[in-house]
């Protein structure tokens, strides 16, 4: 319920917003990629 919220705190959310989706995305990328090797 607090209004003021530290500097950090908005920073970090705003870097996880920017950032979480693509890393999402390059993760299960990478799991296809060693799926798909891993099968041959």
């Amino acid at each position: 319920m607090a209004k003021k919220e530290p500097a950090q705190y908005i920073v970090e959310r705003e870097f996880l917003g920017k950032f979480s989706v693509e890393e999402l995305l390059v993760r299960i990328v990478k799991s296809h990629v060693k799926k798909g090797l891993s099968r041959g």
